[in-house]
């Protein structure tokens, strides 16, 4: 959404690698995960939750942990009580096979 009064449409752009520290627990089917397969990340119970769920379904093929704010984050913007709009950053992107296996 950047600083624009009203939403305004724009492609996700994700960065090629993304650097982040390697703490807490290691995760399988990040999108950036390292040449092990693994992405560490410190995940809080209810994150932990729902990403061992996701995991567990089978159509999942990559999972993504949204950074809020990032050029890069998907912005889902919605319209406030106030009548402004106000922005929804997502913490997980779970990308699925569907179908004939297309994503």
């Amino acid at each position: 959404m950047g600083l624009a009064s009203e939403p305004e449409l724009s492609q996700l752009r994700f960065p090629e690698t993304l650097d982040v520290p390697k703490l807490g627990t290691a995760w399988e089917k990040h999108i950036y995960q390292s040449e092990t397969g693994s992405y560490f990340a410190e995940l809080n119970e209810w994150e932990q939750e729902v990403v061992r769920s996701e995991l567990s379904d089978p159509s999942v093929s990559y999972w993504l942990r949204s950074i809020p704010r990032k050029p890069w984050a998907l912005a889902i913007p919605y319209l406030g009580d106030s009548g402004q709009f106000k922005t929804l950053y997502p913490d997980f992107i779970f990308i699925r096979k569907v179908g004939d296996g297309s994503m």
